[in-house]
């Protein structure tokens, strides 16, 4: 890789494109090509797309680049030239002595073209309008690796995780899981991203202002190209319609795993109620004040007692403590729903819960035969104080408490209105403002 330290400008060609870009069949074929400017001058170029209708290639790249490269057109050609060749066409004339009447495109517009040498090498150009000179880039094929997560993929692409908040926990832990493999998310959350957020949040400046779902959406988005995206800017508890409540009830309802990263108690009131009814496994968690450490729990459908019953248990556990425990005192661990203040907690703290809730998560979803975690609840120190005697100081809690059965689906039709009213208070508010990523 030191060889690349001078070269400014490349061409990243992921797994599938490589297979795709050996074959014989692809000279003509169209292209998008997104350049990435971010970094000025260090560019990367990336294929979006090869061929179209039934001659359309697979490529790995995700479609969401779109929105962040400045996208160009383009035509691969086979060449009977060796890259090394190739490497010294560097205008518009020498392409034309090269391609001759196969190159159509007109002078007075931005295009790209993919030359592959009769070695098999690629070399990218790129093409500004009314300019002679052409920009080369230095092509770095990805190597053909295995799954580095050690998750079964099998497991988890057909799983959907419900989301409730995206704030600086929740934004970490659905990364983490999409990175492990997970590829359908619902995101419920009704706030925005402000300054003070960066801190801990996953988002950076680019993101101030914007919603934190649409937030968590785009950044999972540009991990995979096959995501499967619900975004829903809606907080729990607070006013809003009574057709956004029954959607976003419907769609946690369809998730396989609703995971509550608010610190909110109504919040989790209301999502218990919800797992309970719809026989869905929840699982909640909250990083402690000062970044003492944090709690994490979950209620598994037909595996686990009801949350009600797990959470009065963690509840019980905290009072036999002498000193009082460091948990939040308003609702919301961003200080976003009746808090005055948020907790402290640095991003490193934020980071290691969200992972230990990540693994809980995946745990669950995979449905791991031992469990790897042999309590409901887990108290887990990051530093010394409260109960903790240090760092890495985990304290089980064991639930005795039968398991939940499932729910009767014979509920009645006003029952269910009236519960989904319950979760959402408040008759009137905005249309929900949702969207799908299929």
């Amino acid at each position: 890789m030191l060889s690349l330290r001078s070269h400014q400008t490349r061409f990243y060609v992921d797994p599938l494109a490589r297979l795709v870009l050996a074959g014989d069949d692809i000279d003509g074929l169209p292209i998008e090509i997104g350049i990435d400017f971010r970094n000025g001058r260090d560019s990367v170029a990336h294929l979006l797309s090869i061929g179209d209708g039934e001659n359309e290639k697979p490529v790995f790249t995700p479609t969401a680049l779109k929105k962040i490269c400045f996208v160009e057109s383009g035509i691969v050609f086979l060449t009977d030239s060796p890259t090394l060749e190739l490497k010294k066409v560097k205008t518009l004339g020498a392409l034309r002595n090269l391609l001759g009447a196969r190159l159509t495109f007109d002078d007075g517009a931005h295009w790209s073209v993919l030359l592959r040498g009769s070695d098999g090498g690629l070399t990218l150009l790129s093409h500004s309008k009314d300019c002679d000179g052409l920009m080369s880039f230095t092509t770095l094929q990805s190597p053909f690796e295995a799954n580095r997560s050690g998750a079964d993929l099998d497991d988890l692409k057909d799983k959907k995780v419900g989301v409730v908040g995206l704030g600086s926990l929740g934004s970490k832990i659905a990364v983490s899981l999409a990175r492990s493999g997970v590829r359908q998310f619902e995101l419920v959350d009704g706030d925005v991203l402000h300054m003070g957020n960066l801190e801990r949040h996953d988002g950076d400046w680019r993101d101030v202002g914007r919603h934190k779902a649409d937030i968590a959406a785009n950044r999972l988005r540009l991990l995979h190209r096959d995501m499967e995206l619900g975004v829903w800017k809606s907080a729990i508890g607070a006013q809003v319609s009574s057709q956004e409540a029954a959607n976003v009830y419907q769609v946690l309802a369809s998730c396989d795993l609703i995971i509550d990263a608010t610190a909110n108690p109504d919040v989790f009131n209301h999502l218990a109620d919800l797992s309970l009814r719809c026989n869905r496994s929840l699982i909640w968690g909250a990083v402690f004040a000062g970044g003492m450490g944090g709690e994490m729990a979950r209620a598994q459908f037909a595996k686990d007692p009801s949350p009600y019953d797990i959470r009065a248990v963690v509840n019980q556990y905290y009072e036999t403590s002498a000193e009082t425990p460091p948990i939040a005192l308003g609702r919301g661990y961003d200080g976003s729903v009746g808090e005055a203040t948020p907790m402290q907690a640095s991003d490193a703290d934020v980071s290691v819960f969200a992972a230990h809730i990540a693994a809980f998560a995946l745990d669950s979803l995979t449905g791991v035969e031992p469990s790897n975690y042999d309590a409901h609840a887990y108290l887990v120190g990051l530093k010394r104080g409260w109960l903790f005697n240090g760092p890495f100081d985990a304290r089980p809690i064991v639930v005795d408490a039968p398991v939940r059965q499932a729910f009767s689906a014979g509920v009645e039709t006003a029952v269910e209105s009236e519960f989904i009213r319950s979760l959402f208070e408040g008759a009137k508010g905005e249309a929900s403002d949702t969207e799908s990523n299929d």
